[in-house]
């Protein structure tokens, strides 16, 4: 006996299905407050490793077990998560994110804090990230009529970027009155409200595991990856999507490195810049979610996806390497409107093309993959910036070429236009393959 793995029919929209069911809005809400706890815990860790000796090797070392921990916890997950049920899971991982902030605040409390000990813990959140993402996505298609995938994916965008605002303020309003403890403490409160708003939906109880089999075949089937790899590399416009996400993340995930040396190097006031540039992009992730939420793709939800990864790298990225400003305003802008829409309507694809028993696995395996992108970005950019990007620079200087400037920041410029353009040639590329150019995440309307 075997799963049937085919496409889910095509579903009637009704006015009913227009509407956000409340048990959605609840658990994003709840999401989103544990998330502004976890990103003031990382804001005020940032402050305490930097601020210690050798803080900025530290800081790196603590990024990549974030990273590390996530990625394999997603990849490592996906055996077990439409088995186990993906609400029970996501219920666990509010569990591991408060048990791990507890015993940060304890350690701290008492003063024996060590940044050695800062990246174990870290190591650990990560991996209950890494868990909590393809949950989190999973449910929600659980939850969501298929009609409103999308829709839903831009409130969970619009949430996360409200949080991404919300919480360095919260944690630096905290730090100025207060100390590191406080903002732990508030963390902690932040997962006992989530876990209480997550309790009053009762997920757990009434989710209906549907890859769960009675024969031994069936159980087997329920927890492996390869089913669901198989289904994606059976429909070219999955397998495009599958492939062209992780390497438009690591190109314009060069971001999170460059930006700030870039403009610290290049501004006269380069902190307060810096702030202005992360303010106003932080308002083009909120739009961009908001844009989603209420103004979804009917359809060719991959013609919209190119677009915006073109949009993203040359009028996003590209224009952050630039020399001026205003041209960092607005790249950082466009590219934080585009990237929550491009992944909301990935994330929306990949839901509704995949029958119910494979959600888990799908999502396991495409933030396994997302996650992979994150650590290579953030250990390569710097280096290459400095060796390579800088010679580069300097060689188009000598052939006249002199966007980039001649001066040491120079190969952080090329680095990230260079990015920038290499992300939109990838969405150009893909723009190119009709069954991903015509892909729709409206139910049943297969492009292969």
């Amino acid at each position: 006996m075997t799963a049937d793995n085919s496409a889910p029919p095509a579903e009637q929209v009704t006015a009913d299905d227009r509407k956000m069911p409340r048990s959605f809005l609840q658990l994003s809400i709840a999401m989103g407050v544990s998330m502004v706890g976890t990103q003031g815990t990382a804001f005020a860790f940032s402050v305490w490793t930097v601020e210690r000796p050798f803080g900025a090797t530290w800081w790196s070392i603590v990024l990549f077990a974030s990273y590390a921990g996530a990625a394999g916890a997603s990849f490592l997950i996906g055996r077990f998560l439409d088995s186990f049920g993906s609400a029970r899971a996501l219920h666990v991982c509010l569990w591991g994110g408060l048990i791990t902030t507890s015993v940060e605040l304890v350690l701290l409390a008492i003063g024996v804090f060590e940044p050695w000990m800062l990246v174990g813990t870290t190591l650990v959140s990560g991996a209950v990230a890494g868990v909590q993402q393809p949950a989190y996505a999973a449910t929600t298609a659980w939850i969501l009529p298929r009609a409103q995938l999308s829709r839903g994916q831009g409130v969970v965008g619009t949430i996360s970027s409200v949080a991404l605002v919300v919480a360095p303020a919260l944690a630096g309003a905290l730090l100025a009155i207060g100390s590191i403890p406080v903002v732990l403490l508030v963390d902690v409160v932040s997962f006992l409200i989530a876990l209480v708003l997550y309790g009053l939906l009762r997920l757990q109880r009434k989710q209906i595991v549907t890859a769960s089999g009675d024969d031994a075949e069936s159980a087997k089937e329920s927890r492996s990856m390869r089913v669901a790899w198989d289904y994606i590399a059976g429909r070219r416009h999955l397998l495009v999507l599958a492939f062209l996400l992780p390497f438009t993340t690591l190109m314009l995930s060069t971001r999170y490195v460059l930006r700030a040396p870039m403009v610290l190097g290049r501004a006269e006031d380069g902190t307060q810049v810096l702030a202005l540039v992360q303010g106003i992009g932080a308002i083009g992730g909120i739009l961009g979610g908001l844009a989603l939420a209420y103004r979804p793709p009917k359809r060719l939800d991959g013609l919209v996806m190119g677009a915006g990864l073109v949009l993203a790298g040359l009028a996003g990225q590209a224009l952050t390497g630039l020399n001026h400003p205003v041209l960092w305003c607005v790249g950082t802008v466009v590219i934080n409107f585009t990237l929550p829409a491009v992944g909301g309507i990935a994330m929306a694809l990949f839901q509704a093309q995949c029958p119910d028993n494979l959600r888990g696995r799908v999502a396991s395996l495409v933030a396994g993959m997302l996650a992979i992108a994150n650590p290579v970005a953030v250990l390569l950019a710097g280096p290459f910036a400095n060796h390579p990007g800088q010679a580069l620079a300097e060689i188009a200087v000598d052939h006249g070429v002199t966007i980039f400037g001649s001066d040491p920041i120079a190969g952080v410029s090329l680095t990230l236009v260079g990015t920038g353009v290499a992300a939109a040639l990838a969405g150009a590329a893909a723009l190119t393959i009709g069954p991903f150019r015509r892909a729709s995440s409206r139910a049943g309307e297969a492009t292969d």
